[in-house]
């Protein structure tokens, strides 16, 4: 009797995130409707030059987040109706991953104030994606397998994820500096609040979980270098084309993007081939 009641639990559970599925698909249309806006309606974001709330430089950066967006959202929105259909954590995982980057993307437009006529829609996203995650987060951690991720694959990663932190955090630190002194917000103050308060320690957390060899966290690590592919490759491919709009490449940080979503890239495959389906 208890046998089967544990397997009705196991059964039923999966299908509570039917209904965060169907949030993470009404998101995904948003972003995406968001970010074609911003890709093809040039005013979305030149009519806030006029009133000092955006650069040139981070109007640069936002098309170039919407750019990997639009693949973003349709690999989403794809992700979660196949995971109602079929209930494979695998799915489930990379949902989380692509999510967190709509999350952080619309997080950045949110809290930096670009008040474009999209902007309520940027609050939806965000707010739905922040919810998407409350509730997906605790389920991997539940789903993870104690025996699926070998120890020295979660080594690597540890060491993959401390090394963005040892690079990163300096030079983040370094680079709020100036604002610190003028007591003013700079332009990428959004970046530094996310990192620093939010995505940082997260990596710091999930590392020392893969250190101590923690299975439980075996799809939330999934998700991460998901989220870490997407937006390093955001970055990167907005640091690589910047001198075609006028300025100034930093070698420095075209090479840690670049080199991040690499990395990255690898070893979501290994973690992902080690992972198996419920």
């Amino acid at each position: 009797m208890e046998i089967e009641m544990t397997k009705e639990k196991s059964k039923a559970e999966p299908s509570a995130l039917k209904g965060t599925s169907v949030l993470m698909m009404l998101t995904s249309l948003l972003a995406l409707l968001a970010s074609l806006a911003g890709i093809f309606s040039s005013d979305v974001y030149r009519d806030l030059i006029q009133t000092g709330a955006i650069t040139e430089y981070l109007i640069l950066g936002s098309v170039v987040q919407d750019i990997i967006t639009v693949p973003v959202s349709i690999a989403l929105f794809i992700s979660s109706f196949i995971y109602i259909k079929g209930k494979d954590r695998r799915v489930l995982t990379a949902m989380a991953g692509l999510v967190s980057y709509i999350f952080y993307g619309y997080a950045l437009f949110s809290i930096q104030g670009q008040y474009t006529r999209l902007y309520l829609i940027y609050l939806a996203i965000f707010g739905a994606s922040a919810y998407g995650l409350m509730f997906i987060v605790p389920r991997l951690i539940h789903m993870s397998s104690l025996t699926e991720v070998p120890r020295g694959l979660r080594r690597g990663i540890a060491g993959f994820l401390l090394l963005i932190l040892a690079v990163l955090v300096p030079v983040w630190i370094m680079r709020m500096q100036p604002d610190i002194a003028n007591r003013a917000p700079g332009e990428l103050y959004g970046v530094f609040v996310l990192d620093l308060a939010v995505v940082f320690p997260a990596f710091g957390i999930i590392a020392f979980n893969l250190i101590r060899n923690n299975a439980a966290i075996d799809l939330l690590t999934a998700a991460a270098l998901v989220k870490v592919f997407t937006l390093c490759l955001s970055v990167g491919l907005g640091e690589f084309i910047k001198p075609s709009f006028g300025f100034p490449q930093d070698m420095a940080m075209t090479f840690i993007f670049i080199t991040l979503t690499i990395v990255s890239a690898i070893f979501s495959v290994f973690i992902f081939r080690k992972l198996k389906a419920d």
